[in-house]
């Protein structure tokens, strides 16, 4: 598929394209057995589920929203990964940018039992000629409002 490359497209540029575009969305609902084993862990360092301090369940939250975005596993110029705040929402991104290509994958945890998953790949093919890309992955996500 090809589309016009988002957002930075220069104007009056007819071959400027990217080819191998896609965003894909997804609503995950948590395992029960996976947050059971956080809070047994939990009760069994802190003593009782009402004791456990509230940054342990941020990092709990965050440690959740990493295993939902998963790990790209090839060498890019750019890699970050990092927990945001993503429309008032806890979220874990990972973003990774090259000369050729920009992947980024954001989790966003839309509830207690529920993590929006947000996965874009774009993949800058100018033909000769063409004119670079400037755009990232992450420009597609941020324009995407969760409520």
């Amino acid at each position: 598929m090809i589309f016009p490359s988002y957002p930075n497209a220069p104007k009056g540029d007819d071959s400027y394209q990217a080819s191998g575009t896609f965003v894909t969305l997804n609503v995950i609902t948590i395992p029960s057995d996976l947050k059971d084993a956080q809070l047994k862990q939990n009760i069994r360092v802190y003593g009782s589920a009402n004791k456990i301090p509230d940054d342990q369940k941020a990092k709990d939250i965050n440690q959740i929203l990493s295993i939902v975005t998963g790990k790209y596993a090839m060498s890019m110029t750019t890699n970050t990964e990092k927990d945001i705040t993503f429309n008032d929402h806890p979220a874990h991104l990972i973003e990774a940018v090259d000369l050729a290509v920009s992947f980024a994958t954001i989790a966003i945890l839309l509830d207690d039992n529920t993590v929006g998953l947000i996965d874009v790949n774009i993949s800058y093919n100018p033909p000769i000629g063409g004119v670079a890309a400037s755009g990232r992955a992450w420009d597609i996500i941020n324009s995407i409002t969760v409520t």
